[in-house]
């Protein structure tokens, strides 16, 4: 059974599915690797020695036969994608031109620019023969080589070859097959080229060779809404030994800017129409007559006339050739030579004027129909009678402008498909039929192909092939919206795009649709589309199939509404098991990612009016950004990519930054062009500004000096000597009278810009000055240095104020309040601390960070300040409390700076993970929808009833939520430091916090008021053992129990002393005993009424983490670093099972209600099952890509559900050991519990995720479905599969 056969009424048979695999896996390490990746559960039975057929046999047995068929189905399709879509067979294309004709002189050239580092720019008119010189260049380096060139080659008419992310994977594709091992299937689509170069660069060439690309038809690239789409897809820079090779018309629109990008590393320019290239046109132009003048039996002479008259264009040549060709085979005389159409366009014209209107009305089809189509289907919309002879009159009649190519294998369409010959008579035959027939012709080709589901008859294949290339964008050309919308909407199609062609393609169609749109309300829901698929454009590139789940809850996130979503998406039944029953609590996730560098992003500003964007990069690159839409707008080159290299000019107008070469560049931010250069320094700069009245420009250089420039002019004004060291950073007064640079040398220096005099030299600090910040009113700098210390000065006097002591680490920033009243300081300490100027003295000191803080700026009104740090988050803090306000978590790597943007609503972001985000500021201090957290979430506790959930925090509050509603009921104040642990009684009437402030408090649930509070003589650990409301023990960081009865009457009733670090704790069900496990490796079992220790288990060899008692009270299970588990007598201490095979410490265990199996999840990134009463491993869950943080049974018992530090949560079914579902997460998930339907998890943002099971209720028994039904399932695979 093959998978484009139709489906079957039965269920596949052993026999089929076993063909099936032999197709698909046909090596032994092709089947592992197959059932590692989709059967985890069963790998570890394939046993060293096990032949082939032994594990087919096991996988048949194991699996039900519809998901393994639905499973392989994936695989092919998803080898067929990267076959026929990832890399582009452009075999015909090169395979038109056998023969240059002479053209040796300009090969050979060509072939010699390409060995040097660079680009090599071939330009010229249409039809002159830059695809047949670029087709035998790559012939001829593929000779040389040993090895296939990359190349690809626009077509507007060849499938979507012309979009910008193909030609991107295109070419990705190709550098990763020659290069496997430097391929990173997690790349971003948009840096998945330049990053592979420069692996490729700096891996397999450095020790020699070159990587050649070429890239034909620049200026058939689709401009999907963007006004150039060539940023898109060519590389920002070529890295060492990459040559890239491009041709490109010259009356192109954007050939200006291709010259220019291309300009600083160019190594070759042809132009094929000037001199002395053009005259090689002639002579191969006069070849090719001469040659096919003896084949035709020409006279030589009216051979050499002929050729006179196609002026150097061998398209125009190959026409008058096929032209006379078919005259000599009708028995038609030749014309005379000068009567031959003047020209390319004549000839056309003269071609036109006697084709019969049935093959004028074929052309337009093609020239709407956006790619080839099989001649069957251009028969069917023009209405040709089946069995006539129209067909091959059209291909006859028509044959100068078309060509003819296989269909594609994939479509299973018998015959050949049509297109035109090439892009200038495409254009030359859209200009004949007018704007309104192609228009017209554009609605009829939308109406046959772009339906969906498509037709099923023997076109199905290229249907739907068309309608998942096309379907959108061709509906929004027409005008029809609402069937684009409709489109757009279909899960299915949605889920097929995908698949076939990648998530970044889909968002590419939505966001051109989106643009189309203008103002109009699709507009919105198109960008919105556009928006989720880019956020989860990393789960999708690893999951196609997860786009219904994640799709539906990042519009939630989004705040649409589930009628909204459900009026958008429509979801066929059990496409969608878990859904975001609320939107999040957090509104700072990011409203853009904006990626494109490929290394670190070390600064970024937007420009003065809001609209834009600069960043740099130690890349060294400066990109110009879309600041709304993320877009990006310019590349500049060569910058030397540091912090303070570059500045914006006050109108917006003008970029000035530093560059390689030691000098400073500035260029016109409308059209990129550069305006002036400013020399003068011997060394690299680190640092540039612009005076406040926009008169000078100056630069900071380790060459110790600083010069400043006219900026009108570019003349050198003056050079700042007297820095024994490179300055780290400098700022002007408002009224550009004085500068004050600050030192590696540990001094800060005042200089009078009108005399270039050293007016005052700050000395104090005893370490190197990171930054200074000045006043408002400019009477005092504020300076920070790696000496621990922040000094202020008196700028008139040059006077030390206060040296501010107080951090243990080097100071990297400050900041000054409007007021002139606070500083406020950024400390590798992982603090900040906020000052009091007048006094000199501290005010306080704000905790929140885990690593080093590398800078902070206020918000514009002074009110807040935004930090960023090496812990991957940005964090606002209000100056006059300082409580931390939000969290905002998302990068992947060391947050370097931030900016406020001019409105104040925006916050841009840049990282080491080369990436930059804006955030909105726009809502409540709080940054949540009504009582949300603002940092992460460290417990959580839901009623048995499952109507209340209570969360947990590191924001110090505790929060108690209804359910039902998706709102907080209350919000319960009071703790000092983070909430560590929650729980609450089994009546639902009272909740216990335990915090890091070092107090236990018990508040009443339903009125939220507090009714005891104990404070405690060493901090809470966060774990508790609960039986009741009889008695609660927590475990201690001093190796001390803190024991407290309950509920209201809680008295202390003793203390127990342990010798280790608690780590796991747990209480027998009658409440009288306590068992605890330590860091010293022992458990103990306590009297809990008279504190005595009656036993002392021993056994494990590392930390106890986590214990469990069982629910008949007699037995416990231990969960260990040492990698084991543990089951024990709790009446005697006796070991009684030990459970090997996680790989590294055991973090997390949960036992059944009933008793009788036990679930682990380790640092191992597995869960495994086991059978708490043989000791046997009964399953093993992989799928998680870091360390299980939670583990937790169904309420049935059937399914488990875990929470990683990889993002995502994931529900199993333990019957088959198969992940049902994964949900993923915009930020590391840190606990989990289930009730009923829901399940509830919090992330280390501080989200609270409500997620309910959608899955009617008959579907939910963990039992194989019904045979009807998998029939059915099987049904609808293969025909989206076909």
């Amino acid at each position: 059974m093959s998978l484009v056969d139709p489906p079957s009424d039965a269920i596949p048979s052993r026999a089929e599915l076993r063909r099936l695999l032999d197709v698909l896996l046909p090596g032994d390490n092709d089947l592992n690797g197959f059932v590692y990746d989709h059967f985890p559960s069963v790998i570890q039975r394939f046993q060293p020695g096990l032949s082939r057929n032994a594990k087919l046999d096991l996988l048949l047995t194991f699996a039900e036969f519809s998901d393994l068929h639905r499973r392989l189905r994936e695989r092919g399709l998803h080898q067929r994608k990267r076959r026929t879509t990832e890399i582009p067979d452009f075999g015909s294309e090169r395979s038109r031109h056998p023969d240059l004709f002479g053209r040796e002189d300009l090969l050979s050239t060509l072939l010699a620019a390409c060995q040097q580092d660079g680009w090599v720019v071939v330009s010229g008119a249409p039809g002159v023969g830059k695809t047949a010189l670029l087709s035998h260049l790559v012939n001829r380096l593929e000779q040389q080589l040993g090895s296939p060139v990359p190349h690809h080659f626009l077509r507007r008419s060849v499938s979507d070859s012309a979009r910008p992310g193909v030609v991107l994977r295109s070419l990705a594709s190709q550098v990763e097959a020659r290069f496997p091992r430097q391929a990173d299937p997690d790349a971003p689509p948009e840096l998945r080229l330049i990053e592979l170069l420069h692996r490729v660069s700096q891996g397999p060439l450095a020790k020699g060779g070159r990587l050649i690309l070429v890239v034909d038809g620049l200026d058939e690239a689709e401009s999907e809404g963007m006004s150039n789409p060539l940023p898109r897809f060519l590389p920002a820079e070529l890295p060492q030994s990459v040559t890239l090779v491009c041709s490109v018309r010259p009356r192109y629109a954007h050939f200006g800017w291709l010259t220019d990008h291309a300009s600083r590393h160019l190594v070759g320019q042809f132009d094929l129409d000037a001199s002395p290239w053009n005259a090689s046109g002639f002579d191969a132009v006069m070849r090719y007559f001469a040659e096919h003048g003896r084949r035709l039996s020409l006279d030589p002479d009216y051979a050499t006339r002929v050729a006179v008259s196609a002026d150097g264009n061998l398209l125009y040549a190959a026409k008058l050739r096929e032209y006379i060709e078919r005259l000599c085979s009708d028995g038609q005389p030749l014309p005379r030579a000068e009567l031959l159409p003047s020209g390319l366009r004549q000839f056309l014209i003269r071609l036109w004027d006697g084709l019969p209107q049935d093959v004028r009305a074929g052309l337009a089809l093609l020239c709407a129909a956006r790619q080839a189509l099989p001649l069957p289907l251009l028969g069917e919309l023009l209405g040709w009678k089946a069995g006539s002879d129209t067909e091959s009159q059209f291909v006859r009649l028509a044959r100068p402008l078309l060509f003819l190519e296989p269909a594609p294998a994939s479509t299973s369409v018998p015959g050949d498909c049509v297109r035109f010959d090439h892009a200038a008579l495409r254009d030359w035959v859209e200009e004949q039929i007018g704007p309104t027939s192609l228009h017209q012709n554009r609605r009829q080709v939308a109406a046959a192909l772009c339906a969906w589901p498509p037709l099923e008859d023997s076109l199905y294949g290229f249907r739907r092939l068309y309608a998942l290339r096309h379907a959108v964008t061709q509906h929004i050309e027409t005008g029809a919206i609402a069937q684009a919308e409709q489109i757009a909407g279909n899960v299915d199609y949605l889920i097929a795009k995908c698949q076939e062609f990648g998530s970044a393609s889909l968002a590419e169609d939505l966001e051109h649709a989106a643009a189309s749109c203008g103002q109009r309300e699709p507009a919105r829901t198109f960008a919105a589309l556009a928006q989720a698929l880019r956020v989860g454009a990393h789960w999708l590139r690893q999951d196609p199939g997860a786009l219904p789940g994640l799709l539906y809850n990042l519009l939630r996130c989004a705040n649409w509404s589930s009628a909204a979503i459900e009026r958008v998406l429509h979801y066929p039944p059990g496409r969608l098991r878990f859904r975001l029953r609320f939107p999040l609590q957090r509104r700072d996730a990011s409203v853009h990612t904006f990626a494109g560098h490929w290394d670190s992003v070390v600064a970024a500003l937007p420009t003065p009016d809001g609209k834009r964007l600069v960043s740099v990069s130690l890349d060294r690159t400066l990109r110009l950004w879309d600041l709304n839409s993320g877009a990006p707008l310019m590349h500049f080159y060569g910058c030397v990519g540091n912090a303070g290299s570059f500045v914006v000019a006050q109108n917006g107008q003008s970029l000035i930054y530093a560059t390689e070469d030691h000098s400073l560049v500035m260029y016109d931010l409308g059209s990129g062009t550069l305006l002036r250069r400013f020399r003068g320094h011997s060394a690299k700069i680190s640092v540039c500004l612009l005076t406040p009245d926009g008169q000078l420009v100056i630069a900071a250089a380790s060459d110790n000096s600083v010069r400043v420039w006219r900026v009108q002019t570019g003349e050198q004004l003056a050079m700042l000597s007297g820095h024994q060291s490179p300055p780290s950073s400098c700022a002007c007064t408002k009224d550009s009278r004085y500068l004050i640079t600050g030192s590696w040398d540990h001094t800060l220096r005042v200089w009078d810009l009108k005399t270039g005099r050293n007016v005052r030299t700050l000395q104090g600090h005893t370490g190197a000055v990171s930054g200074f910040a000045l006043s408002s009113d400019g009477k005092y700098v504020v300076s920070a240095s790696w000496d621990h210390t922040l000094r202020l000065w008196d700028v008139n006097t040059g006077a030390k104020v206060h040296v501010l002591v107080g951090h243990t680490a080097p100071v990297n920033g400050c900041t000054v309040t409007p007021d002139g009243r606070f500083a406020i300081s950024a400390s590798d300490d992982s603090t900040l601390k906020i000052w009091d100027l007048h006094g000199g003295r501290e005010l306080r000191t704000l905790f929140g960070h885990s690593a080093a803080v590398k800078a902070c700026v206020l918000s514009h009104d002074g009110k807040s300040v935004l930090s960023v740090s090496e812990d991957a988050t940005l964090r606002q803090w209000d100056v006059s409390t300082g409580s931390l306000l939000r969290t905002f978590a998302g990068h992947l790597a060391t947050v370097t700076c931030c900016a406020v943007a001019p409105d104040g609503r925006q916050l841009i972001s840049a990282s080491e993970d080369r990436t930059l985000k804006l955030w909105d500021l726009s809502a409540e201090p709080d940054g949540n929808r009504e009582g949300g957290h603002v940092d992460a979430i460290t417990g959580l506790w839901m009623s048995s009833d499952g109507q209340l959930l209570v969360s947990g925090s590191e924001d110090r509050t505790v929060k108690v939520w209804d359910l039902l509603a998706g709102t907080v009921m209350s919000t319960i104040f009071g703790h000092e430091d983070a909430v560590t642990a929650c729980t609450g009684s089994l009546d639902g009437k009272t909740l216990v916090t335990v915090s890091a402030d070092r107090t236990i408090a018990v508040w009443d649930l339903q009125t939220g008021a507090e009714k005891l509070r104990f404070s405690t003589t060493s901090t809470p650990s966060g774990e508790h053992a609960k039986s009741g409301s009889a008695a609660l023990a927590f475990p201690s960081d001093d190796h001390m129990i803190e024991l407290w009865g309950m509920p209201m009457d809680v008295q202390r009733s003793g203390e127990i002393s342990l010798r280790g670090r608690v780590r796991g704790c747990a209480m027998t069900p009658d409440g009288k005993y306590l068992v605890t496990g330590a860091s010293d490796k022992l458990l103990r079992l306590w009297d809990l009424r008279t504190g005595a220790e009656l036993l002392r288990f021993v056994g494990h060899t590392g930390a106890v983490n986590a214990c469990s008692i069982l629910p008949g009270g007699v037995h416990m299970v231990t969960a260990s670093a040492d990698k084991t588990l543990v089951l024990w007598d709790l009446r005697t201490g006796g070991e009684v099972l030990r459970f090997l095979g996680h790989a590294q410490s055991v973090s997390a265990c949960a036992v059944s209600t009933d008793g009788r199996r036990l679930l682990s999840g380790g640092n191992d990134k597995s869960l495994r099952l086991w059978d708490l009463q043989t000791g046997a491993e009964l399953l093993r869950l992989l799928g998680h890509i870091a360390p299980v943080t939670g583990c937790a049974f169904s309420s049935d018992g059937k399914r488990a559900v875990s929470c990683s530090l990889d993002y995502t949560l994931k529900l199993w079914e333990l019957h088959s050991g198969m992940c049902l579902e994964t949900v993923y997460g915009s930020a590391p998930f840190l606990s989990v519990v289930t009730q009923g339907d829901w399940l509830c998890a919090g992330d280390q943002a501080g989200n609270v995720w409500m997620l309910r099971d959608m899955t009617p209720q008959s579907t939910q028994s963990g039992e194989p479905n019904s045979r009807a039904s998998i029939v059915e399932s099987i049904r609808k695979l293969l025909s989206l599969g076909r």
